[in-house]
């Protein structure tokens, strides 16, 4: 991971049950951190320059003949482009069909 480490630009803490939104340039690293364990994180990912282009999870699992995303995979957009792709994952998968659970 030690390649993909640059510095923080911003950090925040979200409560549980809340929202939060932001805007990720190219090259941005967004990591995900569970303080407490057993969080749950359901995402969602848009073009903002086109508000009808937004992230496809069948697509991104066919495309990629997986069912389970880890380090390697990218998430795709309805219109067949990378919207973002995993570069680290301590967890070793992430199930993005059925929606949040324990």
């Amino acid at each position: 991971m030690s390649e993909y480490i640059r510095s923080i630009s911003y950090t925040t803490q979200i409560a549980e049950g809340s929202h939060w939104s932001f805007r990720l340039r190219k090259g941005t690293i967004l990591r995900l951190t569970d303080l407490l364990g057993g969080a749950n994180v359901g995402m969602l990912f848009y073009n903002p320059e086109d508000l009808l282009e937004r992230y496809n999870a069948p697509d991104t699992l066919k495309c990629q003949h997986t069912f389970k995303l880890t380090k390697g995979n990218c998430l795709y957009s309805d219109m067949g482009r990378i919207f973002a792709s995993i570069v680290e994952d301590s967890l070793g998968w992430h199930e993005s069909v059925c929606g949040n659970s324990h």
